[in-house]
Order: structure tokens, then C-alpha cells, then sequence
């Protein structure tokens, strides 16, 4: 089920960046019901409250940690980099660069920056 192979990503995401020492993360997704699952303050018994419940477990051991909806046009690198890792069951992970495959999609995704930032 997609949306299992999401929430697990989101969760690797979140410990990921605690392995690597962030002490403040923004994950971004698509998956708007991921998103919305790990704002919630209810008990989560989807099939997927298993990762969900340690994101945000785990999500307390930053000092800020923001899970964010980006629209597909507004971040497409989000989006191929989730397409692609999900098809070939991969995950992956930038950490000052992107594969090949995604850099005309970084390019686009430049343009939705404002440079005043």
C-alpha cells in the first residue's frame, strides 16, 4: 500500500536527521494525509500508527521539528525523489547535492524561491 511505504519514509526521515545531529528539521511530503497524521493530537489506528506514533515520538528529541505539506507544483524534487525512491524501494536522502536524475527538477524548483529570503 502506498501510503504504508510514506509513512515509513517520513519516520526514516525523522530519525535520520537525529543520527545525523540536526537539532532543527523541516520534513517535507505530498502525502497531505501523512502530513495531517503527524499534526493530529488524537491516537492514530490507521495501518500505518505504527510509524506515525514513533515520528512523533521521536520528533520530540529536536528542538524544532516541522512536518510540512508542499503541493506536487510547488516542490517537485519532494515529489520525484518520493516517486522514485518508492518504485525502486529505495529511499533517498540530500545532504548538499542531488542524484543526477533530479537536477532539472531542482532547476524548476529555484524558480518558486523568492531570492529576498
Amino acid at each position: 500500500m502506498m501510503t504504508d511505504r510514506y509513512g515509513e519514509v517520513k519516520h526514516l526521515a525523522v530519525q535520520m536527521g537525529l543520527n545525523l545531529g540536526f537539532m532543527e528539521v523541516m520534513i517535507e511530503g505530498d502525502a497531505l494525509a501523512i502530513v495531517k497524521k503527524l499534526h493530529a493530537n488524537h491516537d492514530d489506528r490507521s495501518v500505518i500508527s505504527a510509524y506515525t506514533i514513533d515520528s512523533k515520538s521521536l520528533s520530540a528529541n529536536y528542538n524544532r521539528c516541522v512536518f510540512v505539506h508542499t503541493s506536487r507544483k510547488e516542490n517537485g524534487l519532494t515529489h520525484l525523489l518520493d516517486s522514485e525512491g518508492i518504485c525502486k524501494g529505495e529511499t533517498t536522502y540530500m545532504v548538499e547535492g542531488v542524484p543526477p536524475f533530479a537536477t532539472s527538477e531542482v532547476e524548476k524548483d529555484m524558480w518558486w524561491t523568492d531570492p529576498s529570503d
